[in-house]
């Protein structure tokens, strides 16, 4: 269904392997004392716990 919606390259990008220097750059790019999801964890508890939950955040987006 979606795959007339977005050109070769786009879904390439969005196969890519993520990898933990992905998210950790993504977790330092984002406005601290806020919450990135709805159970109100905010960016610097995960920042702060990333060396022991990395590779839980890693496992996330294969989930979906």
């Amino acid at each position: 269904m979606f795959s007339n919606m977005v050109n070769e390259e786009i879904k390439e990008q969005m196969d890519k392997h993520i990898s933990r220097e992905d998210i950790l750059g993504v977790l330092k790019a984002l406005v601290l004392h806020n919450s990135p999801s709805l159970d109100g964890c905010l960016v610097e508890s995960f920042l702060h716990l990333f060396d022991i939950m990395g590779t839980q955040l890693l496992e996330m987006p294969k989930e979906y």
